[in-house]
């Protein structure tokens, strides 16, 4: 088994929208207003083209022998106004398929 992490393509942005409307009911039980806060917003494949255009936007897919089973979404982002100007990385999204949890693809697409 061969993993591997690499930026997104807009190629991936049909998997990237798949894995996403496995990942937004996962979140929303843990969260119930996850997928109106912290999900994605617009059309779900135009988000995915903006997040992969963006400054200071990385997306990446995480595979198993060539098969897209991951994808994760950072940014960098401005803090608080009181942070004067500081600035922030966060993760916005991070998703393995269900049936490629615990094998290290998750941990891959972090250290990316």
């Amino acid at each position: 088994m061969e993993i591997t992490v690499t930026r997104a393509a807009h190629e991936d942005v049909d998997r990237l929208v798949e894995m996403y409307l496995a990942l937004e009911p996962e979140q929303t039980a843990r969260k119930p207003v996850w997928a109106l806060t912290d999900g994605l917003d617009e059309t779900f494949h135009q988000s995915f083209v903006n997040a992969i255009d963006a400054p200071e936007s990385w997306v990446f897919v995480g595979k198993i022998d060539g098969s897209i089973v991951g994808m994760i979404w950072a940014t960098i982002e401005p803090m608080l106004a009181r942070a004067n100007g500081s600035r922030i990385g966060r993760i916005r999204i991070v998703f393995t398929e269900e049936e490629a949890r615990g094998v290290g693809v998750g941990h891959e697409m972090l250290e990316a």
